[in-house]
């Protein structure tokens, strides 16, 4: 193990919901780093490389394309979640089956940290341990609301709404301030809500303007949390 991933394992300890997952962790899995746009879940990992990965920082997606080539992105995984298993989850040949005309992929969409945990061993713990199989029906649970939630969002609340409620949940607490990621680029956002980048850079722009956000090096600045509460609690709009 080199030495940038030991210090990542120091400092990544408390990261673990509870003991079920850190023993799976430490016991079955290989700490690694991985790279920006890899590809942890399509066809090929699941024919040749039965893994699944906890996310211990960084963000991923489950994605897929439009018939314009267009990346569509269904939802974000963050550190804490379990990424790559619903596959193995599924009856025999359901996956497939289901998913036969467009599989969606697991993407990496910044340099991750993540705990590569064979198959067998994952599946042995959910079927062992009590206290895994709550922890991972749970974060079930929670994305499946959130892909519910988005699609409801979407097609119901004005645009304005739909990308303020989007930022405040975005947003990490650091030393500065809310910031929202630099991942999360104009492009990236429209590819989520299938708003027009140009819409979407209009509304930030117009957000900007009203002083409720700004740019930093770090990404998006939240400046006023109250300001973009009150739109999103009131279902309101803004001219942009």
């Amino acid at each position: 193990m080199n030495k940038s991933i030991d210090n990542v394992q120091k400092k990544k300890t408390l990261s673990f919901p509870n003991d079920s997952v850190k023993n799976l962790c430490l016991s079955c899995g290989v700490l690694q780093n991985v790279k920006k746009n890899t590809v942890f879940l399509n066809e090929d990992t699941l024919n040749g490389k039965p893994y699944v990965y906890y996310l211990v920082d960084g963000i991923c997606s489950i994605c897929g394309h439009s018939t314009e080539g267009q990346e569509q992105t269904f939802l974000y995984q963050m550190p804490g979640d379990i990424i790559g298993h619903v596959p193995y989850l599924m009856p025999h040949g359901a996956y497939s089956v289901l998913y036969s005309y467009q599989r969606p992929i697991v993407l990496a969409k910044t340099n991750c940290t993540v705990y590569k945990i064979p198959a067998p061993d994952f599946l042995k713990l959910c079927e062992t341990d009590v206290q895994f199989s709550n922890y991972l029906l749970k974060r079930l649970a929670f994305n499946y609301d959130m892909v519910i939630s988005h699609l409801k969002q979407i097609q119901e609340e004005p645009s304005a709404v739909v990308l303020c409620r989007f930022l405040l949940r975005m947003a990490d607490k650091t030393s500065k301030g809310l910031i929202v990621p630099k991942l999360f680029t104009h492009k990236e956002i429209s590819g989520y809500f299938g708003i027009h980048d140009i819409t979407v850079s209009r509304m930030m722009g117009s957000l900007k303007k009203l002083g409720y956000i700004d740019r930093v090096p770090e990404g998006l600045l939240i400046v006023d949390k109250e300001a973009l509460q009150s739109i999103v609690m009131n279902q309101d709009s803004f001219k942009y």
